[in-house]
């Protein structure tokens, strides 16, 4: 279990530098599964802008674009499990 967050979001991190420090011993507790109703409305409620990746924001924001008038295109890899099972 963490013990302590060194670092925060956003913070700059060098090489080798402690991030948190971790309790030996502990065990955290499970969270409970959210229901597939709570998944499902939270699906849906994420427009294309807020799929944007740290590199597409950054030309984003860089090019002083509209995100909302850009279309996401998601690719899934498949795993190469699931390549073999196609050869």
């Amino acid at each position: 279990m963490i013990k302590e967050i060194v670092k925060g979001e956003g913070d700059t991190v060098l090489s080798e530098e402690v991030l948190a420090i971790f309790e030996a011993g502990a065990v955290a507790s499970e969270a409970p599964a959210a229901s597939a109703d709570s998944q499902a409305s939270a699906d849906t409620s994420t427009t294309d802008a807020e799929k944007v990746g740290p590199a597409a924001r950054k030309l984003i924001d860089e090019n002083n674009l509209d995100a909302t008038q850009i279309k996401v295109q998601v690719k899934t890899v498949a795993s190469p499990k699931k390549m073999s099972s196609l050869i």
